[in-house]
């Protein structure tokens, strides 16, 4: 949790009156936080002063953006919307979401992760009231505005574009609303122009448009990310980001927070426009381009990988629990048997890290020389390694163990087939 931002609105007076917010139990910060969202105020204290400063909401606009937060001013957009599909009904529309509730880490977007809000851009010459950029508010007091654009996102006449358009239409479709009208996603449309961009940075949004449009996306940690408070009270190295509804909360936040959510679909549909045409260029057969090879069939492909994910896949959960468990057994038996195999060269051997890319290295191909950089650098015959003391080995003079301990490899002096990037051998 970013513990001082959560709750205070304005920057904080004083370090103390950070360290008393951070003293709070969550369920007391949950309360504050929902008189704040009622009432848009906020006073803060500053402890062993009288100075208190009372903030009051501002009214939200961006310029550029069009804010929609309630009934009437989605309907104003949807009236745009639906003079763009009579007027243009070819014309590209970039969509994004902003999401919550979710840990990407361990959970699938398939039913988990809620909307915060949603983003609309097709293109420059458009006016939703205010500008180009559509920005649907969908939490708090707006939770439900989201709900009102579900004719135009299960829309299959408009073409609608995304980055990850499988991350975004399952957290939509957990709102009831089922995407359609899918006309591309530029994360797979980067791959096919350039299929080796895993060693260029990769597909995300942030990489395309720093290489390709020269318009990097600016990260959450970069816009928004700041310092973790010492129990001093200094500003630590660590930098803490906020979470997505802490952010769009936060008054002093709020107008990056869209500008930031809007960037996205519109950085989104520069990208497409410039990988449509790039994917023209490249001849596919029969005098077709790659542009035509995507939509005939990565097109449909994309919207039926999503609609699998969806579906899911079904698992004999007893039987995989079984063979997870062989599978256990075998590996401890395969580690053993590596392990005695390697002690007959070098005893330490037993201890090693089987693991440890540069524990191998050293075992399989030491001494030798680094593929880059020759004599300047290279593994030693013989090298020593700090491993956790789990085997409780004491050194001579000890009478305890201690901690860690260090362990000798001996290397066995073969020739790599393969080197790194760094030029040393490669072992995976």
């Amino acid at each position: 949790m970013y513990e001082a931002q959560v709750i205070n609105r304005n920057r904080p007076t004083s370090h103390t009156s950070i360290m008393l917010l951070r003293r709070l139990h969550p369920k007391k910060m949950r309360t504050i936080f929902s008189l704040l969202q009622r009432h848009r105020t906020l006073t803060t204290a500053t402890i062993g002063s009288t100075v208190t400063t009372t903030h009051t909401a501002t009214p939200k606009e961006v310029d550029g953006v069009t804010i929609v937060n309630d009934a009437k001013s989605a309907e104003r957009a949807l009236k745009v919307i639906r003079q763009l599909e009579s007027d243009d009904p070819s014309r590209i529309h970039a969509c994004d979401t902003e999401v919550t509730d979710i840990n990407l880490k361990l959970q699938s977007p398939c039913g988990n992760g809620k909307v915060t809000c949603a983003s609309v851009y097709a293109g420059p010459d458009v006016d939703f009231g205010n500008g180009p950029r559509l920005w649907i508010d969908n939490l708090d007091e707006a939770e439900g505005t989201l709900d009102l654009f579900k004719e135009y996102f299960e829309n299959k006449n408009i073409r609608k574009i995304w980055h990850n358009y499988g991350f975004d239409r399952h957290v939509l479709y957990n709102h009831d609303i089922d995407c359609l009208g899918f006309a591309g996603d530029t994360l797979h449309m980067g791959c096919l122009f350039d299929s080796s961009r895993i060693n260029k940075g990769g597909s995300g949004l942030e990489a395309l448009t720093t290489q390709l449009l020269g318009t990097p996306k600016i990260t959450m940690k970069d816009r928004f990310g700041k310092p973790r408070i010492l129990k001093d009270g200094s500003e630590g190295k660590e930098i803490i980001v906020p979470s997505v509804i802490e952010i769009q909360r936060n008054e002093s936040m709020w107008a990056s927070w869209v500008e930031y959510s809007v960037m996205d679909a519109e950085l989104t549909w520069r990208l497409y426009e410039y990988l449509a045409e790039r994917l023209r260029e490249m001849e596919w057969a029969q005098g077709r381009n790659m542009m035509d090879f995507y939509e005939i069939y990565l097109v449909p492909f994309g919207e039926l990988l999503t609609d699998m994910e969806r579906i899911g896949v079904r698992i004999d959960l007893p039987y995989l629990r079984d063979i997870e468990a062989r599978a256990r057994v075998e590996m401890k038996e395969t580690e053993k048997t590596f392990r005695d195999w390697a002690r007959t060269h070098c005893e330490d051997c037993e201890f090693m890290n089987i693991g440890s890319d540069k524990q191998i290295q050293q075992l399989l191909f030491a001494p030798c020389k680094n593929a880059k950089r020759g004599n300047h650098d290279m593994l030693p015959e013989e090298r020593a390694f700090k491993i956790e003391n789990t085997h409780g080995f004491i050194e001579p003079g000890r009478d305890v163990p201690k901690k860690h301990r260090e362990i000798t490899i001996r290397g066995l002096g073969w020739k790599s087939n393969k080197a790194t990037a760094s030029g040393w051998p490669a072992v995976s």
